[in-house]
């Protein structure tokens, strides 16, 4: 569905066209989604790369063109050409991370009309998951990740023992995937939910991408507390160990 704004903007003292009344009409066509759940390494390190971060952070506040985008990088004395910014615009949305919304119409006070794309977020937050059967299909990175994931294991065994004597490195690692399978279906269930995607815009505004990880993570724990208290009962009948 097409939503049509219609504006007029008095350019700062930072704009190239300073002096000038610019008209425009901004036509949005795609919406982001309230919650993107961010898996593999590759996304999450684009997203902690400095400027690739400060870019997708510009578009918090709703879509903007690469003029806009030009204009933010330069307030904030870290300007990058028109060219650069369509190049970190592609690599983002390679990468399924932004996404082409719209268009900008606008006409100067010359008469001059002039159409830009808009570029907005896939989503409103962006978390990190990492989910640790995807670590152990194939590839060369995901044998490291196979590797340090059996390296965990072995060190929780060895913390849990005292609770649970018969646990081992096995049984831990397929626990720890179960846990993953309900803290992906309590995401998936936040991300259809509207009415909290609307209370939650206002208080998201200035967070940076490990505040909302450590609120995501701390959601988590307690989403699949009931369902923790079952598996510690399962685990002490199971494996015979004292209360």
């Amino acid at each position: 569905m097409e939503e049509i704004f219609t504006m007029s903007e008095k350019n700062d003292e930072n704009s190239i066209e300073q002096s000038l009344e610019i008209n425009f009409k901004d036509s949005i066509i795609k919406h982001p989604e309230f919650i993107k759940v961010i898996k593999d390494e590759k996304r999450v390190k684009l997203l902690q790369d400095e400027t690739h971060h400060k870019l997708v952070g510009y578009l918090r506040k709703g879509p903007m063109t690469i003029e806009s985008l030009f204009e933010a990088f330069k307030r904030d004395e870290n300007e990058k050409s028109k060219k650069s910014i369509y190049r970190y615009l592609k690599t983002l949305k390679d990468a399924g991370l932004v996404e082409q919304v719209g268009t900008r119409t606008s006409e100067s006070e010359s008469g001059d009309i002039s159409v830009e794309n808009l570029f907005g977020r896939k989503a409103k937050i962006f978390y990190f998951f990492f989910d640790e059967s995807n670590m152990m299909k194939d590839g060369e990175q995901n044998k490291k990740e196979k590797k340090k994931m059996d390296r965990i294991g072995a060190i929780l065994e060895i913390l849990l023992k005292p609770k649970y004597p018969g646990l081992t490195k096995e049984k831990i690692e397929g626990i720890l995937e179960t846990i993953g399978c309900w803290q992906k279906d309590e995401l998936e269930e936040l991300s259809t939910n509207d009415k909290i995607s609307e209370e939650l815009v206002n208080y998201l505004e200035g967070l940076d991408w490990k505040e909302i990880n450590y609120i995501m993570d701390t959601y988590k724990m307690f989403t699949i507390f009931p369902r923790l208290k079952e598996l510690d009962n399962e685990l002490s009948k199971e494996l015979e160990a004292p209360l």
